[in-house]
């Protein structure tokens, strides 16, 4: 389960309005096993191999989204979102009832960030804020396939989706690995020309994400 549980969806993303004089943006982060690699995992010291991995530092890495909102007066609303299980997951099914995390001030290694249209932005963020009646499933429906889905749907951006294998070919999905060097390699042109975005810019040195600010009454 995520280090910050998001348990009230609602009340997490309620300072975010509709006002036309507003910009919007999202910022894709991913937080790849070993920078600048596809490693599916990795630990603290870079191994990646199964025989030569640390268990104690071991990670998979992570994907998740942060939504902003910045107002006439320079006013800021930011809420992050990434998508977790609630428990450990079920190693027959692979998978495990969803919940949402805030993952703000998580290091990440590559972020895209695009500026939206209201309504997309909007549409994105209620369709997220229902991740705690999802299923998290390793193969269709982990953090990254979460947030690559959810921004095609709400957006029609199609980020690319490379499948990473695992459990010796009995598992495979979208890898934050994958994703982060994907990220890397697009052209970002083809985002730049979707009638939803305003805006596009990739960012592939390592850093803090931005953590979440403002408040509301």
């Amino acid at each position: 389960p995520p280090e910050n549980p998001v348990t009230d969806p609602y009340q997490y993303k309620r300072c975010f309005n509709r006002d036309n004089r507003n910009s919007y943006r999202i910022i894709l982060y991913v937080d790849q096993p070993k920078p600048g690699t596809r490693a599916l995992m990795s630990d603290r010291e870079g191994n990646t191999t199964l025989a030569s991995i640390n268990n104690d530092t071991k990670t998979y890495g992570h994907t998740w989204i942060a939504f902003e909102e910045i107002r006439p007066d320079g006013d800021v609303i930011r809420r992050s979102l990434g998508f977790w299980p609630r428990q450990d997951i079920n190693l027959s099914t692979q998978a495990a009832p969803g919940i949402l995390g805030d993952d703000g001030g998580r290091d990440f290694d590559v972020s895209l960030e695009i500026g939206l249209a209201r309504d997309a932005f909007l549409n994105l963020l209620d369709d997220c804020s229902m991740g705690n009646l999802e299923r998290y499933n390793l193969n269709i429906n982990n953090c990254t396939g979460w947030a690559i889905d959810k921004i095609y749907n709400n957006t029609a951006i199609a980020l690319p989706k490379t499948l990473a294998s695992w459990a010796f070919g009995f598992g495979e999905g979208p890898s934050p690995g994958n994703l982060g060097e994907d990220i890397r390699l697009m052209d970002l042109s083809i985002i730049a020309n979707n009638s939803k975005v305003t805006d596009v810019k990739r960012t592939t040195s390592p850093a803090p994400s931005l953590r979440n600010y403002g408040n509301c009454p």
